[in-house]
């Protein structure tokens, strides 16, 4: 039972279906969370508001959260275990699930919550890392958006001028800035506008950034999720990976399901199962150019008409990450695999090279 392992989050902040965003983005930047369920005075259970259902959406900071309350999320029961938290976190991209028994909301179980209870043996943190994409401290609030918007990504390391790691801006920090100030003012811009945000420089309102040494245990720092939503990894002090609570899951799924292939958030069937035999027989070609394939992800999201893939391709030594845009999702899925094949060829031939490199030097060395 999830229970056992104390998962559930019980003392979370609600909101009613009258409540304005506004509301709702402060609540979740004070208690820094992703999301918040929306209740009834008796705390029946109608919906979801999730953080980065916020960004590609233009909206007053008085308007009303039941325009924007999502009850796709799928709910959890009280007894379900771990592994099926595990399972519907990934399956569904959502950062956080509701537990709801006879339509009561009863709490939260988080994606930080879960990676303090799986089985991480002797995984490092450059084995499930991404390539981190990241903003220069000087520059603007527009900027950061349009970046995260760009690459589908909530959070952005920041560096200075020489390239080292200062602090980190989330999605929440921008949605915070953007927002709040002009509850009040019906006419206040959304987020993005350039009266706002295009004048807030990033070093104003950067976190403190959590980081950890390239080559370091994932079980050493795991901890660190309690009050940091994501890891910056670093070799000279430089940015060199980003770690997330989701990747940790995405590690142990891997190991406990028979597919290596996982779809989330898709809401066509039929698109989802194409992806996913595509995905299956593109894994069976490059077999041979990519060593120990432990998982793929590949998750969907739809902004308005525009579809958005991204997929992150694990294997047991590094994290290949490629992400498209298209209004057609098939067209979308297609533009991943290419750019997934150009990566994955470039891979392979430094690593022929590289062996080729051992062999003349072992050669030289008999010599």
């Amino acid at each position: 039972m999830i229970n056992k392992v104390n998962l559930i989050r019980k003392e979370v902040p609600t909101l009613s279906l009258e409540d304005s965003v506004s509301k709702a983005i402060n609540l979740m930047y004070i208690h820094s969370i992703k999301q918040i369920p929306v209740v009834d005075l008796n705390d029946k259970y109608y919906g979801m508001i999730y953080y980065k259902d916020f960004i590609n959406t233009h909206f007053q900071p008085s308007s009303k959260i039941k325009h924007f309350t999502s009850n796709g999320a799928h709910i959890l029961k009280p007894n379900d275990d771990l592994q099926i938290c595990i399972n519907f976190m990934i399956n569904t991209g959502k950062t956080g699930l509701p537990v709801v028994e006879n339509e009561e909301f009863i709490g939260l179980v988080i994606d930080k919550d879960l990676v303090l209870n799986v089985e991480l043996e002797n995984l490092k943190v450059n084995d499930i890392m991404s390539n981190p994409i990241v903003i220069d401290e000087n520059s603007n609030l527009d900027n950061a958006l349009s970046l995260m918007r760009k690459n589908n990504i909530s959070r952005l390391p920041v560096v200075n001028d020489k390239h080292l790691v200062v602090g980190v801006i989330s999605l929440l920090d921008i949605l915070k800035i953007t927002s709040i100030p002009n509850e009040k003012d019906s006419h206040a811009p959304a987020p993005g506008s350039k009266e706002k945000s295009g004048s807030v420089l990033i070093k104003d309102i950067m976190k403190n950034a959590f980081t950890i040494e390239s080559g370091s245990f994932v079980k050493n720092m795991v901890d660190s999720f309690k009050n940091s939503d994501e890891l910056i990894i670093i070799s000279n002090d430089k940015p060199v990976g980003i770690i997330t609570s989701k990747d940790i899951l995405e590690s142990s799924i891997s190991k406990k399901t028979d597919s290596i292939v996982y779809t989330a958030n898709f809401d066509d069937e039929n698109i989802r199962n194409e992806i996913a035999q595509k995905m299956e027989k593109y894994i069976k070609k490059i077999e041979g150019k990519l060593d120990n394939i432990q998982s793929v992800v590949i998750y969907f999201e739809k902004h308005k008409t525009l579809c958005s893939i991204r997929t992150r391709l694990i294997t047991k030594n590094q994290v290949i990450h490629t992400h498209s845009d298209d209004y057609d999702p098939l067209k979308a899925f297609k533009s991943v695999l290419e750019k997934l094949e150009r990566q994955i060829t470039e891979l392979h031939s430094k690593n022929v090279e590289n062996k080729s490199k051992q062999k003349l030097f072992s050669a030289d060395e008999e010599i």
